[in-house]
């Protein structure tokens, strides 16, 4: 019964609807390539923003980004509204709007026979449609669940290179669980959403952690629990001396800041660390044509400190704010940028770095969270250095224009159903004359799964209802 009347409910009440996905499936393509010698280091960072990357790059507290900037293209990428970082990152690795790739939110509910019902929806006016509803939430009818990569309608980057028979490395990518089966390898974000879920061992986690499953015994080892974390861990980031900061890490921040802050701050620190480790070693090992590692951390802290960024919006500024906590913004920059550094080490001549944001933040004029970019769309950062690229040239581009970009990069088409396209006024033009961009009219549809529930659905929705992305 309620199936019925739930199938009669949710077409009135989506947001947007998807667009019909049309085509026939990616393993229908013959693959068709130009050899261009490139392999590509995608790194992405939630939340960076040229409003804190500039002036500690013109101060050369960003090494290794100043190196790729001055040899290399870079400025401002716009996003898209609202600016919620599953839709984003998902757009940027596949080129595809939202409507149509279908990953939509953080979340939707989903329930028998229909699947999935918007997370935030426009209820009709009507009473008695809202107690429908209402009920189906209360009785477990319709359950709220993270979005994964069942969820996605359309092939992503890594399917069409690892389709073309290139090798592909993809880390912590949003909406990665379950892993994929590419030419390569494949660790989702869900191996350190729980603590200790991955180095409990393949008997204590879900099928799907890693693509060849056989590799998560491999990487667990390099997993670092939050709770193992020690002042060393903490120093870079707060200005505090050893005894102050393992009273920290003993008393999980209490009396600093909100408690989940220090939950967020811990854990997205470990999963970043976790995965840098994950990811040198993959990359020294298997070298693969496209690599793409994501990180979570500076977005993180921005959410909770950009009023020491831009602090003309606010009042009443906690004194512990500009004294231990004062550098957590620029320190974590500093950490990524040292990131970068030990990929550019491990790199060839042909390695061309892409360094790219889902959005950037803005002041919301209240604490304790003080930097949103959901109400408002602020521009990420896109650079390109590398084989190819033009130096010192500053361009605009969108999130739309990242995938058909790295596609043209590694001489393979670009789909005509993509909203954007590559970003030619970034390249040499010897690279252009030599490597004409090849096109297909659709790289075709997957269709969308149940990927059913999982042990840690539940943190992950908890954790996105601390920060405020969920309600």
């Amino acid at each position: 019964m309620l199936t019925v009347i739930f199938s009669f409910i949710v077409p009135l009440t989506r947001e947007a609807p998807l667009v019909p996905c049309r085509g026939k499936e990616i393993k229908s393509w013959t693959p068709r390539r130009i050899e261009t010698g490139v392999k590509i280091i995608l790194i992405g960072l939630d939340g960076a923003t040229w409003k804190a990357m500039k002036n500690l790059v013109e101060k050369g507290s960003l090494p290794n980004m100043q190196k790729l900037i001055k040899g290399g293209v870079w400025g401002p990428l716009k996003s898209l509204y609202p600016a919620k970082s599953p839709v984003i990152w998902t757009t940027i690795a596949t080129g595809a709007e939202p409507k149509r790739h279908g990953v939509t939110d953080f979340s939707a509910f989903s329930a028998p026979g229909i699947s999935p019902i918007p997370q935030k929806m426009r209820w009709p006016k009507w009473t008695l449609c809202k107690k429908l509803a209402a009920l189906g939430f209360r009785t477990g009818f319709t359950q709220r669940r993270p979005f994964s990569s069942v969820s996605r309608r359309v092939p992503a980057i890594w399917n069409v290179a690892s389709h073309a028979g290139l090798l592909v490395g993809v880390l912590n990518w949003w909406c990665s669980w379950p892993a994929e089966q590419i030419n390569g390898f494949m660790v989702t974000q869900r191996v350190s959403y729980s603590p200790g879920e991955a180095i409990l061992g393949t008997e204590g986690t879900r099928p799907g952690e890693t693509h060849p499953p056989e590799l998560l015994e491999a990487v667990s080892r390099y997993i670092i629990p939050p709770e193992a974390l020690t002042a060393a861990d903490l120093e870079p980031f707060l200005k505090a001396d050893r005894e102050e900061l393992d009273g920290l890490i003993e008393n999980r921040g209490s009396g600093k800041k909100p408690v989940n802050f220090w939950f967020w701050f811990t854990h997205t620190l470990q999963s970043d660390r976790s995965f840098e480790r994950i990811a040198l070693k993959l990359y020294q090992q298997e070298r693969p044509d496209l690599f793409l590692l994501y990180h979570q951390g500076i977005d993180v802290v921005e959410h909770f400190f950009w009023h020491l960024v831009e602090p003309g919006y606010f009042q009443d500024v906690p004194e512990e704010d500009t004294g231990i906590f004062e550098e957590i913004i620029p320190a974590y920059y500093r950490y990524e940028d040292e990131v970068i550094g030990q990929f550019m080490e491990l790199s060839d001549e042909k390695t061309v770095f892409i360094i790219v944001s889902d959005h950037g933040m803005d002041p919301t004029g209240e604490l304790p969270k003080s930097g949103d970019h959901v109400r408002t769309v602020p521009d990420g950062v896109i650079i390109l250095s590398g084989p190819g690229i033009a130096g010192g040239k500053r361009l605009e581009a969108s999130v739309y224009d990242v995938a058909p970009t790295i596609l043209y990069l590694m001489g393979l088409p670009v789909a005509e159903d993509m909203p954007g396209a590559p970003l030619l006024r970034a390249f040499e033009s010897d690279f252009i004359s030599r490597f004409p961009v090849l096109s297909i009219p659709t790289f075709g549809c997957r269709k969308p799964e149940a990927a059913g529930p999982s042990p840690s659905d539940d943190e992950l929705i908890r954790r996105l209802k601390d920060i405020g992305y969920l309600d």
